[in-house]
């Protein structure tokens, strides 16, 4: 991996990890809402896959530990390195971005809802959980399709040199 990749990689990982201490609505015990979803689906479209699952868990769980929610950071942790994982791998086989975000936010609504249901022991607390996570997931959702060609363009200017080289 070259210089300019290191870089940029470590810049979008402070970036997500800012944008998920920041942009946050604590739900109580269940957590909180952030649109850390559309930083991961936007960043790791453009990641290798073992990248997208490193950079989209690491942040992601230190901001549950930094915010006081160390007992979601495991869990994160797995979700969040298979979304980004997915995202990668989905996008170097050229699926479509549409349903690379679905895909996405179903591993997010499905990992947290057997989470709430590990933790909590409830098939209610599981729905509620679920419920407002799909407040998260929509919003993210929209972000992404509205900001990903943006970032592809982001993407060829920064690395246009690369190339030429």
């Amino acid at each position: 991996m070259n210089r300019k990749k290191v870089t940029v990689s470590a810049v979008a990982w402070l970036i997500l990890l800012a944008v998920t201490l920041i942009f946050k609505v604590p739900i109580g015990n269940l957590g909180y809402l952030n649109v850390c979803d559309f930083v991961i689906m936007t960043v790791c479209m453009y990641m290798e896959p073992g990248a997208g699952m490193f950079y989209a868990s690491t942040a992601t769980a230190l901001a549950d530990i930094m915010l006081g929610y160390g007992y979601f950071a495991p869990y994160t942790f797995v979700i969040r390195g298979l979304q980004g994982w997915f995202i990668g791998y989905l996008a170097k086989r050229k699926v479509r971005r549409t349903y690379i975000i679905i895909i996405a936010e179903v591993i997010m609504l499905l990992g947290y809802g057997i989470t709430y249901m590990v933790m909590y022991g409830s098939l209610q607390v599981m729905c509620a959980g679920i419920l407002q996570n799909m407040i998260q997931t929509a919003l993210s959702a929209v972000l992404t399709a509205v900001c990903a060609p943006s970032a592809e363009k982001l993407k060829e200017q920064i690395f246009e040199s690369d190339q030429q080289e």
